[in-house]
């Protein structure tokens, strides 16, 4: 339906319709198939030389996402895999987008038969071409070159109706103002409250062995270490340690040595507990919405929708199935309302369908850490961000509260732990 917009498509399955895809330009039928927006952002590629021929539409820099990015070649009408030519694309991305993010792109090239080879592997999707690096050059110059140019507005009507415009139909409707219950006798500043810090004992967690062995180098150790924890917090503490904030990282003193932890990643790692716990425990806090949100979803994540409806319930998503790929957000998590729904949700679907956990076989565990690990990438408290002392104490708390402090759910590492003969060794020439 990509190679072919000026045909007719459409696709049935299991009695429901999920794709009818009139005949269109290219830019319209991308909007049809993926997602409407998206098609705002494309600027158009358009490249000829002796070998190559190139068209089609790059993402502007700035819509490139960390999943789920739309990512397409074709060759002569068909489509193909080329992870040589997919190199070019995003060494010219790299200057413009952050690292780890994907560009969304379809292009197509058009080049004489007798220059590429289809038999090199049995799915016919890998192709080799004769001299790949001059075509890699050609390839990364024509992106770069889309960057340049600005995208002429697009008046065609195919794009305005049914897009995110409305359009006037010389009626105009009355809605009755809505009508707000609100005591007028509550002063928030009429009582005082108190809150008293938590006294942790830093010193307990560190405690060393005899061998004055590493606390992380083995789980069992990591475990050990994190059994140490104060438990509840009227455990009184010995001595309160200052925390120090530098850069993205927390600095703490103790004495077994320096705590250097990523702040980021410590959050991730607090969030993915909870919200795995939610799930497992069916235990999730949904927080109404005062105007729900309608979102529609591309075929391909409408697909995986049903499957993890459950969950999302569990974790505090409030989702009501209206049809043809839309839902209705009415609630979301407790503590994450101001996160984007859409954006949220779409990284929650994608990380389910790069984990493979969808399907009869699926597993719930694994699946809900998927759901979990992507929920809380997108809630926890970005790099730039500094935080209080208070709630940077709080963050060290959960984070050794944790079974596994040391690592994130994908394995990065949270916390280094830099004891006093390290620190004596630099000092000693």
């Amino acid at each position: 339906a990509l190679v072919y917009p000026d045909i007719e498509f459409s696709l049935v399955h299991n009695d429901k319709e999920v794709f009818a895809l009139p005949a269109a330009g290219l830019k319209q039928r991308i909007g049809m198939l993926v997602e409407r927006k998206m098609t705002q952002s494309l600027i158009p590629v358009n490249v000829d030389t002796s070998v190559l021929n190139i068209s089609g539409f790059v993402g502007a820099p700035e819509s490139s996402r960390q999943r789920g990015a739309h990512q397409y070649f074709f060759v002569n009408g068909r489509y193909m895999q080329h992870f040589y030519f997919q190199k070019a694309v995003m060494q010219a991305y790299e200057p413009y987008i952050p690292a780890g993010d994907k560009p969304n792109y379809f292009i197509y090239l058009k080049t004489a038969p007798a220059n590429i080879d289809v038999n090199i592997h049995p799915t016919k999707t890998e192709i080799k071409f004769e001299n790949e690096p001059a075509l890699f050059q050609i390839i990364m110059s024509a992106v770069k070159e889309a960057f340049s140019t600005m995208p002429a507005l697009n008046f065609d009507r195919a794009e305005v109706i049914g897009g995110d415009f409305p359009i006037f139909t010389g009626q105009q409707t009355h809605s009755p103002a809505p009508v707000v219950d609100y005591r007028s006798s509550y002063n928030p500043f009429k009582e005082k409250t108190s809150y008293d810090r938590p006294q942790i004992n830093w010193e307990r967690l560190y405690q060393k062995n005899n061998e004055e062995a590493d606390l992380f180098d083995t789980p069992a150790a990591t475990a050990e270490a994190t059994q140490t924890l104060s438990p509840t917090p009227q455990t009184q503490a010995a001595e309160t340690h200052k925390v120090i904030q530098y850069g993205r990282y927390l600095v703490t003193a103790l004495k077994s040595g320096l705590a250097i932890i990523d702040r980021r990643r410590a959050h991730i790692r607090i969030l993915f507990d909870d919200y795995t716990r939610r799930i497992t425990q069916r235990q999730g806090v949904s927080q109404k919405l005062l105007f729900p949100e309608i979102i529609k979803f591309t075929p391909k994540e409408a697909t995986v929708v049903p499957h993890i409806l459950e969950d999302l319930s569990f974790i505090g998503f409030d989702l009501a199935d209206l049809g043809g790929n839309s839902y209705s957000v009415n609630g979301m998590p407790g503590g994450v309302e101001n996160v984007p729904a859409q954006e949220t949700l779409q990284a929650m679907i994608a990380e389910v369908l790069e984990s493979d956990t969808i399907g009869e076989h699926s597993i719930l565990p694994s699946r809900a850490k998927a759901l979990a690990l992507a929920l809380a990438k997108k809630t926890a408290i970005p790099h730039s961000k500094s935080i209080s002392e208070a709630d940077a104490m709080t963050l060290i708390a959960g984070l050794f509260s944790s079974v596994e402090p040391v690592y994130t759910p994908d394995g990065k590492r949270i916390l280094s732990l830099l004891t006093g003969d390290e620190v004596d060794r630099m000092f000693s020439k």
